[in-house]
């Protein structure tokens, strides 16, 4: 069976092909989507995570410093204003702190203790001489933390210094008395060294889990992540001994009152997949772009061979049309050589019956297969043939033999 391939057919096959590699396309681009959605909620769900770490670790380390650093001097403080306020300040050494429900072995090295007279601004301390560098940053700093920072329902307040080179910074806590006005009238408090946060953040900290154990699934706290404890000014303070590095980070604050720290925290990523049930989605991106590519091999194979089939057919065709051009003009040729140099009479040809009916029967057979055009520049004169003779014998005269001969129509 023969197949016609035409031009208007192969436009319409490459269409399609081409209308396949678009639609291929399209749904690649719309899983690949769909895979990015996937992922960026998975990452959410992980920076969420984060969150909630960094949350628990400075909830913990607010606890930790609140309760064991700062309210036990402070409270010792006040108490010996209340029992006497003229008498002079006892020093960080002589304060007589509360026994608490659960002891702590952490102390906060304290420098000194003051009490600073808001209306008056007179600034006394006891303990390590204060310099006059401090003494001045003190009455400067607290008064506006006082107008700008301090809540009215806070407890207690602390201030964290600026670090300056070549100078100690000061983390100081302090309380405000009020008067019966319910002014403030009176803050009370301590200069400590900043550095001796730390053990209380790695008290904090220690053998704590970052995330809750339902959401773990069984991950050990300690290869979960890591955390970094800094101020405002971005000073680390304390970070944790194992450090990981991952996009999965959130960041949080201890808290305004507690001197403006903050808690970062970071998510292992090796772990991430235990985290999210099902495990991270990996990316489709190699796998669609494969799939697209073989599908464009396929479609320019396609193509390709769709273009051979219709050159081997106009190939095929033109050949078919050189072979019958090339018996027509072998026709002819044998045509004119007959026609020059037969001699007929005029009114018929001449010969036997048999002879004629030979030549009949020859020219029937040629005509049949080739059909050829006679030369019309050969013969002048033509008239009908005689009753009983073929239609396409016709005696005419011939120019070049100037005698009557047989041509065709």
């Amino acid at each position: 069976m023969n197949v016609r391939v035409t031009r208007g057919g192969g436009r319409v096959v490459t269409a399609l092909l081409v209308l396949t590699f678009g639609v291929a396309a399209v749904l690649g681009i719309q899983a690949y989507g769909v895979a990015r959605y996937h992922r960026a909620q998975a990452d959410r769900v992980l920076r969420d995570y984060a969150a909630l770490a960094a949350a628990r670790v400075a909830q913990r380390s607010a606890s930790q410093i609140y309760f064991y650093a700062i309210i036990p001097p402070l409270k010792a403080l006040q108490r010996a204003h209340e029992i006497a306020p003229h008498a002079p300040l006892p020093r960080p050494s002589g304060l007589m702190t509360e026994a608490m429900e659960w002891e702590s072995k952490l102390d906060l090295p304290i420098r000194f203790t003051f009490r600073l007279d808001l209306p008056t601004g007179k600034l006394e301390t006891a303990g390590e001489p204060a310099s006059p560098a401090t003494r001045a940053w003190l009455l400067d700093s607290l008064p506006a933390h006082l107008r700008t920072v301090y809540d009215t329902s806070w407890h207690m307040g602390a201030i964290l210094g600026p670090p300056s080179p070549g100078a100690e910074r000061h983390y100081v806590a302090y309380t405000v008395l009020r008067d019966r006005t319910n002014a403030f009238r009176t803050a009370l408090g301590f200069d400590a060294n900043p550095a001796g946060l730390r053990p209380f953040f790695a008290s904090a900290t220690d053998k704590f889990p970052l995330l809750p154990r339902p959401l773990t699934s069984g991950v050990q706290y300690d290869s979960m992540g890591s955390f970094i404890i800094t101020d405002r000014y971005g000073v680390e303070l304390y970070r944790s001994p194992a450090q990981y590095t991952s996009p999965f980070t959130a960041r949080d604050t201890i808290g305004t009152d507690m001197g403006d720290l903050y808690a970062q925290a970071t998510l292992r990523a090796e772990v991430a997949d235990q985290l999210i049930i099902g495990g991270l989605p990996k990316s489709r991106l190699p796998l669609i772009l494969g799939l697209l590519a073989m599908t464009a091999v396929l479609i320019g194979t396609a193509l390709v061979q769709l273009r051979r089939e219709y050159e081997l057919a106009r190939m095929r065709k033109s050949a078919a049309r050189s072979r019958s051009s090339t018996r027509k003009h072998a026709a002819s040729r044998t045509w004119s050589r007959t026609c020059c140099t037969s001699r007929a009479p005029s009114a018929r040809p001449r010969g036997s019956p048999r002879s004629r009916r030979r030549s009949r029967r020859w020219w029937r057979r040629s005509s049949r297969d080739s059909r050829p055009s006679p030369p019309r520049a050969a013969c002048r004169y033509r008239r009908r043939s005689p009753r009983g003779w073929s239609r396409r014998w016709t005696p005419a005269r011939c120019v070049r033999c100037c005698s009557t001969c047989s041509t065709t129509r």
